[in-house]
């Protein structure tokens, strides 16, 4: 540290003796609501400090701040199975959520909690720790399943395909019975309030005439898929330095929207147009990618955005350029995104992408593109799975996701799920996914479609896309939409 003068040391005392006794100076507090001022002449040469009241400062509990200092409240939980090798590979990620100021602890330990089979034992341990922490983010790590090395996911008694699906079937996974992480966000009642074992029945279903979901999520769930302990350590390496040192570029301030074609007069570019002229701040750029079969014509986006036709290529070209968020609007399956003129994206395309060290946050509206508890080489999993690159986070359908036609006010179903997720990410500025995801499932209970319009909660169809859509992805990560600025450390080393 660098030492003042003696000399100059006395000078400053000198002067603040000299400008004392000639300050007035005006107190003004508050007690109880009432403002009470006071001006006292203050001179110290002659008549010393006046006695001011201080009795309306109430006492400092010291006890409580040092508790609230050195016994932080849990804030996020990384679950893995019961295995050292797993354990191991999220600790990276524990030790930088801890560093940043969020507190994070690793659990394995579930079978020691009460539940009727794993899956109601782990969320079991994450409500004990929510009643009596502060969790606002619970992370699985590991793939879905029943398996030793495995969590498993909560499968939901939900006949959406054979009440509502005029002949067609699911295309993956059985008829009844659907899979949701949504079950370890809502941690409200047990899902399963008439005890006979089938989770998630709705009102008409369920023996006592009860939702037996709540709907309201407690906290906010994303998965790393991971089949062993490898692919878990690559997720983490991933999203550690996702967050911690990232590639400083362009590519965080830019979104890409492809919109194809769902049917005759169903253009998702319509959805992807709305979002890209009302969602998408002023200062971030984007490139709009479409086909379209019906009268609609995209407007001209301003310069130096980009609009140009859609092909499988173009998308594979414009996700290796880099970009920090993106969403893909079709039909799909577990291996691509398509629609009536073919492929959009598909799974060996994300097994290619190169780019690296610019993984995105991508939006997939369509069918069953992350059917992790299924298959392997879910696109959703391939691009969360890929390192440095892929996604830092993939939104997508574990199974058939359902769209109205004719949503000409884009708030019903697929359409409307989409549309929520960009308002509450862009507008809402709720940049962490999980949360962004999480709140506009609510956001969609609550909007004029449900409380106004025909959507209800008891549709077969509706809970379908609410419990379907899900995270693969650390929730809690900060999605780039901005370059971030450096700013120098103004201090030297000597002080």
């Amino acid at each position: 540290m660098r030492q003042f003068s003696s000399k100059l040391l006395k000078y400053l005392i000198l002067f603040f003796l000299l400008l004392f006794p000639i300050i007035n100076l005006s107190l003004s507090y508050f007690s109880r609501g009432l403002e009470i001022s006071r001006t006292s002449d203050l001179n110290i040469s002659s008549n010393g400090f006046e006695d001011v009241d201080l009795s309306f400062i109430p006492d400092i509990d010291y006890t409580s701040l040092n508790d609230q200092w050195y016994n932080h409240k849990i804030e996020m939980l990384i679950i893995t199975p019961n295995n050292t090798d797993y354990i191991n590979a999220v600790k990276p990620l524990m030790e930088w959520k801890n560093e940043k100021g969020v507190k994070t602890i690793i659990l394995s330990n579930f079978s020691l909690y009460e539940g009727r089979d794993d899956a109601e034992k782990i969320r079991n341990m994450i409500k004990s720790y929510y009643e009596k922490e502060n969790i606002q983010w619970v992370l699985l790590a590991s793939d879905a399943g029943n398996l030793a090395d495995e969590l498993p996911i909560r499968m939901v008694y939900n006949p959406d395909v054979i009440y509502h699906g005029e002949g067609q079937r699911e295309s993956v996974g059985g008829e009844y019975y659907k899979p949701t992480d949504y079950y370890y966000a809502d941690l409200t009642g047990t899902w399963d309030s008439d005890g006979d074992g089938i989770w998630g029945e709705n009102s008409s279903k369920s023996s006592d005439g009860l939702d037996e979901i709540d709907w309201v999520p407690d906290v906010y769930v994303g998965r790393f898929p991971a089949n062993n302990s490898f692919e878990l350590e690559n997720m983490v390496n991933k999203t550690v330095k996702y967050e911690s040192n990232p590639f400083i570029g362009d590519w965080m301030n830019k979104m890409l929207l492809a919109g194809a074609i769902s049917g005759p007069q169903e253009d998702e570019a319509v959805l992807t147009t709305y979002i890209w002229s009302n969602y998408i701040p002023n200062d971030m750029e984007f490139t709009h990618l479409h086909r379209t079969g019906s009268s609609f014509d995209p407007p001209t986006p301003p310069i130096p955005n980009r609009q140009e036709g859609l092909s499988s290529t173009n998308v594979k070209t414009e996700m290796n350029l880099g970009y920090s968020t993106a969403i893909i609007a079709s039909h799909g399956y577990y291996s691509y995104f398509k629609d009536n003129y073919g492929d959009v994206f598909t799974a060996s395309q994300a097994k290619k992408l190169t780019n690296s060290n610019m993984p995105f946050l991508l939006y997939g509206d369509a069918c069953t593109t992350s059917s992790y508890d299924i298959n392997d080489d879910s696109i959703g999993e391939i691009l969360i799975n890929k390192t440095n690159g892929g996604a830092i986070g993939y939104i997508g359908g574990l199974r058939v996701t359902w769209y109205y036609e004719d949503d000409e006010n884009l708030e019903k179903l697929n359409r409307g799920n989409a549309k929520l997720f960009w308002e509450e990410f862009y507008l809402n500025e709720k940049f962490q996914q999980g949360r962004a995801l999480y709140d506009s499932k609510v956001a969609y209970i609550n909007s004029d479609y449900y409380t106004k319009g025909p959507g209800s909660i008891i549709k077969d169809y509706e809970r379908k896309n609410l419990l379907t859509y899900s995270l693969l992805g650390d929730p809690e990560v900060d999605i780039y939409t901005n370059i971030p600025k450096l700013a120098k450390n103004p201090f030297t080393e000597d002080i």
